[in-house]
């Protein structure tokens, strides 16, 4: 199942231009599993945290530094979607709040 947050990004660059990005994040919640200390045969597991997984990408706006609106191209899209990919810890954290607190969406 499919969740969405949405997520602002300063600073940005690309193609020569700094800009301001917002973003909707399409991402996918996996919760994690409890510790067990000891099941019955005397074994157990460690547990394991939630996880979100990137999706895809909606630009919402981006604008430069003059506050000027920048059009929205595949080109930009891509970049910011990777960007987020490799940059996981300034997205992922949002998600899971949200996901835990049910605030921006239902997981």
């Amino acid at each position: 199942m499919s969740h969405y947050v949405g997520h602002e990004i300063e600073e940005f660059e690309f193609d020569g231009q700094l800009l301001f990005v917002n973003v909707t994040i399409k991402f996918n919640y996996y919760p994690g599993k409890p510790m067990v200390m000891y099941y019955s045969d005397g074994s157990g597991h460690p547990g394991s945290p939630d996880e979100v997984e990137l999706d895809s990408i909606f630009i919402e706006e981006a604008y430069d530094e003059n506050d000027d609106e920048v059009e929205t191209t595949e080109a930009l899209e891509t970049a910011v979607e990777e960007y987020l990919d490799d940059n996981y810890d300034l997205w992922a954290e949002d998600a899971l709040n949200a996901c835990h607190d049910d605030r921006e969406v239902d997981c």
